[in-house]
C-alpha cells in the first residue's frame, strides 16, 4: 500500500535540525534525466519561483538563473544545458537529483 506523504504528516523525533537535513533544496528549473547524456538535461529554468514569488519583498530567482549566477561571475543555465553533479557527486549515482540536494533548502 502507498501512502502519500506517509502515515505521519512529519517526523516524531521533534528536531529542528534533523527536519532541515531533510528538506530538499530546490534548484527552480525544469529537469529531464537522460542516460545518453549521463546527466539531467535542463528543460527551462523558471526566472522567478513561482511557489514563492517575494523573499522581504523581494523578488526570488532559481539558483539557476542568469540574474542569480550572475552576481558570481558565473552564466545562468538555460534550456538544452546538461548537470551531470551536484557538490561532486554524479547525478548518475542516484535515482533521482532530489537526493543530492538533501539539506540544501534555504
Amino acid at each position: 500500500v502507498f501512502v502519500h506523504g506517509g502515515e505521519y504528516p512529519s517526523p516524531l523525533h521533534g528536531s529542528r535540525i534533523l527536519d532541515s537535513l531533510s528538506e530538499i533544496g530546490s534548484l527552480g528549473a525544469v529537469l529531464r534525466r537522460s542516460s545518453e547524456w549521463s546527466g539531467y538535461v535542463v528543460v527551462s529554468v523558471l526566472e522567478c519561483d513561482p511557489d514563492f514569488g517575494l523573499l522581504d519583498g523581494q523578488p526570488m530567482y532559481s539558483p539557476l538563473s542568469d540574474r542569480t549566477l550572475r552576481m558570481s561571475g558565473q552564466r545562468g543555465l538555460k534550456a538544452g544545458d546538461i548537470i551531470i553533479g551536484v557538490n561532486g557527486e554524479s547525478v548518475m549515482t542516484v535515482p533521482d537529483i532530489g537526493m543530492l540536494l538533501r539539506g540544501t533548502s534555504g
